[in-house]
């Protein structure tokens, strides 16, 4: 956050658009105005907090997390054509890099692309832009790979996930008296009002109790929950298109059977679709679909319709064609796609993820998000949710995203499993959260999270800052 976002892009920024450096190949001040033009036709996906700002006349109070959206996703399309070719395809080394190093699933092949290429942009910087650049955030680069290799994606522990959360706590001031204790108190009558969840029979005193908590308590068994529907209009039919693929998904294509929804929560993530007027600024109807057959394909969802009597919640869309990338050689998550003509329906539960995508000067761009943990997906690990971590597998709770872990959340973690969490990841966990522990399954346990475990295999002091195993 500090180093690659505050540091290193912004230092590119200022070399790119500051008039002390006018006589360098690689200024376009003159040209900042096209930039904006470009970014302004920019509708992130909701998962961005912060909509796009002109760099003319805010720049120098960007946030780090508009750095990071500007970085990844849309400093390569608006810098196109502008930016010198040279000066662009090194700059998009370091997209690439930091990239990969966000995914949730790093491979070894990954680690060492990355690596290649973080190495690449340095080597080639002093000749580009002179020895000005060569600071300790570019420095810091060289062992980036290593870092992630040792502690896992950079996600894992940046500062993100640590400022997100101070913000929360800063919420719950309202004075200048006694701030810890309106803290405390403010936390803990949050974490008794989600335990009341599973306690509250009455549907309308839970609905009440969710508003207060700002949380929406979905049933597990459902991965599809639909809010608001809207029968279709007397007359209408589906296109034949539609038709047909409802009658194979469906069994049936009788539009009196189905009720149109204008967006629903799919797997704990909320879709919109186009048919959502009010939504202009944002674009969070734009997904990746994956079904039984493992074939991913791209969908921009008109709507969704429900039918009636299963429940069971389809998306009606386009279906886009990649065409090209925004850079041949570098960066493949930015692509250039193309709407087609032929209608879709997918089942809402095949919905993966959201994607980023916008339009640029005609050039229609999407991009995968490379982890879903920095948007804060995860609120809740309830009682039950967890059964079993196994051998071999991976469990990376950061900072902020679990905000409670009830009894009985995680039974068991087995020997050779990864459980990392971070300072600040879980403000609470009750008696019985996590029953055994084995030997060689923790490999970072942060301060105060763990008291006691089982005597014959290891126990630690309450108030030790970090220890491995």
């Amino acid at each position: 956050m500090h180093g690659i976002l505050l540091g290193i892009t912004k230092k590119l920024l200022s070399f790119w658009l500051d008039n002390k450096h006018s006589s360098e190949m690689y200024y376009i001040g003159k040209r900042v105005n096209e930039v904006d033009n470009k970014l302004m036709q920019i509708t992130p996906p909701h998962s961005i907090s912060r909509l796009p700002r002109k760099l003319s006349t805010t720049m120098k109070h960007w946030k780090a997390s508009e750095l990071r959206a500007w970085l990844l996703f849309y400093s390569l399309p608006c810098l196109k054509d502008i930016l010198p070719d040279i000066y662009l395809k090194h700059y998009s080394l370091l997209v690439e890099a930091v990239f990969i190093l966000l995914t949730e699933g790093i491979s070894h092949e990954d680690l060492h692309r990355a690596d290649q290429i973080l190495h690449m942009f340095l080597k080639t910087a002093p000749a580009l832009y002179h020895d000005n650049i060569m600071g300790l955030n570019m420095h810091n680069l060289l062992h980036l790979t290593t870092c992630v290799r040792n502690w896992g994606p950079l996600w894992a522990w940046s500062c993100f996930s640590f400022e997100s959360f101070n913000g929360q706590i800063k919420k719950t001031v309202h004075g200048t008296g006694n701030v810890c204790l309106q803290i405390f108190w403010a936390l803990m009558a949050q974490k008794y009002v989600e335990q009341s969840f599973s306690e509250i029979n009455d549907t309308k005193t839970l609905e009440f109790v969710q508003t207060l908590s700002n949380k929406t308590q979905h049933d597990e068994t459902k991965q599809c929950i639909v809010r608001k529907k809207y029968t279709f209009s007397k007359g209408m039919s589906f296109p034949e298109q539609i038709r047909n693929q409802l009658e194979s998904l469906a069994g049936t294509s009788d539009i009196s059977k189905y009720m149109k929804v204008k967006k629903c929560v799919v797997n704990g993530k909320t879709i919109y679709s186009k048919s959502c007027m009010k939504v202009k600024s944002r674009n969070s109807y734009t997904v990746l679909v994956s079904d039984t057959s493992n074939s991913a394909r791209y969908i921009e969802i008109q709507y969704f319709i429900i039918e009636t009597s299963t429940g069971k919640v389809y998306a009606i869309g386009k279906e886009l064609a990649i065409t090209s990338h925004v850079l041949q050689a570098n960066a493949p998550h930015l692509k250039v796609v193309e709407v087609t003509r032929e209608e879709k329906v997918e089942k809402a539960t095949n919905i993966q993820s959201i994607l980023v995508s916008f339009t640029v000067n005609d050039h229609h761009i999407i991009s995968d998000i490379p982890n879903s943990v920095e948007a804060g997906s995860v609120s809740m690990v309830t009682a039950g949710s967890v059964s079993m971590i196994t051998a071999g597998s991976v469990l990376i709770i950061t900072a902020g995203s679990v905000s409670m872990v009830t009894a009985g959340s995680v039974s068991m973690i087995t020997a050779g499993s990864v459980l990392i969490i971070t300072a600040g990841s879980v403000s609470m966990v009750t008696a019985g959260s996590v029953l055994i522990v084995k030997a060689g399954s923790a490999s970072m346990v942060t301060a105060g999270f763990v008291a006691e475990a089982e005597e014959k295999y290891w126990s630690v002091n309450l108030w030790d800052f970090w220890f491995n195993i």
